[in-house]
């Protein structure tokens, strides 16, 4: 929350749920790597994110169409332009991990 200097972020595979406000106002963030371990996301998790570029997701389609978002600003995707889905035999590289562009 208000972190300016937060410039991206790995959330851990532990994690289940990101809660509201987590990354609101943190208007240097360009890209967040998700685990498919998350299945909520809280309001406003990333409200005024204007610089996320970026979002990794380490599971399928089908998991990301799975994820409670509570209202428009907790879905990363209202801001990013890119969103990137785990694969094997995907071109993009991202913190040792492949990934193939889904939309841009």
């Amino acid at each position: 929350y208000n972190c300016n200097k937060l410039t991206s972020i790995e959330i851990p595979n532990s994690v289940t749920s990101i809660g509201i406000d987590s990354f609101y106002n943190c208007s240097n963030l360009t890209s967040i790597e998700i685990p498919n371990s998350v299945t909520n996301i809280g309001g406003s998790a990333f409200k005024n994110c204007t610089s996320l570029e970026n979002v990794y997701y380490d599971g399928t389609i089908s998991d990301w169409s799975n994820i409670s978002f509570s209202n428009y600003d907790s879905n990363p995707m209202s801001y990013a332009s890119n969103f990137y889905i785990l694969d094997e035999n995907g071109d993009i590289e991202y913190n040792g991990n492949k990934y193939s562009l889904l939309t841009n």
